[in-house]
Order: structure tokens, then C-alpha cells, then sequence
């Protein structure tokens, strides 16, 4: 019976996620993701709702996002904030992209900020 559940609900929710970002202008943008997920092994079903900020100008894309347990929301034993996550890009060519990332925990305390390129063909 979960399984019939879990298919009604993504197939609601993939209707509901299927709308753009809003765009604000000047480059500036606000949306979100929300994901459903069934895992047969544990049988535990998830949705995650993603919401996020953009803003890209010239080749550089920046990006601030959070994401939150949406099936966890009304209990107060979970700590739903689990801190946010930057992304910096930017495009060198039509095949490059140089990238950063760091995240911060709830207390916003920096982790480990990782920089790469992505090849992309």
C-alpha cells in the first residue's frame, strides 16, 4: 500500500515542480526543487523541498540553497535547519566551467570550501 502512495504523491508532485524559477531581474532569480523518494531496501519514503537563490551575470552564476525534510516539518525532535550551501560558477567556454562551493552548518559556521572545473560534452 505505501508503494500506491508513494506513486499518487509523485505524480502530484511532479506536476507541481514542473514551473521555473521566478525571476526578479537584474540577473536575479528565486525557486526551489522539491524531491520524492521511495527506497525499497528501508521502505522509507521521503519528499526534500529545496528553495534557492540565484543571481548570474556575464558567465558567473551564484547560488545560495537550503534544503528541508518536508515530512519532518512539525516535529520538534528533528532540527530541520541544517545550514546553507554556495555555489559559484562560471563559464570559461561553451565546454569548461570553473566552480566553487562551501556550505555552512545551522550555527552558520563555514566548512571546507572545494573549487574544480567541470568538463562538460
Amino acid at each position: 500500500m505505501k508503494f500506491a502512495g508513494f506513486i499518487a504523491a509523485a505524480a502530484a508532485l511532479t506536476f507541481a515542480t514542473s514551473a521555473n524559477a521566478f525571476e526578479l531581474g537584474n540577473g536575479l532569480s528565486v525557486g526551489g526543487e522539491v524531491e520524492q523518494s521511495y527506497d525499497f531496501g528501508t521502505e522509507d519514503f521521503a519528499i526534500l523541498f529545496t528553495p534557492e537563490v540565484d543571481f548570474a551575470y556575464a558567465g558567473l552564476a551564484l547560488n545560495v540553497s537550503t534544503e528541508f525534510d518536508v515530512l519532518e516539518l512539525n516535529n520538534d525532535a528533528v532540527d530541520n535547519f541544517q545550514g546553507l550551501d554556495f555555489e559559484a560558477t562560471y563559464g570559461v567556454n561553451d565546454y569548461i566551467t570553473a566552480f566553487g562551493e562551501i556550505s555552512t552548518n545551522k550555527d552558520f559556521e563555514f566548512g571546507d570550501l572545494v573549487v574544480g572545473t567541470r568538463l562538460n560534452f
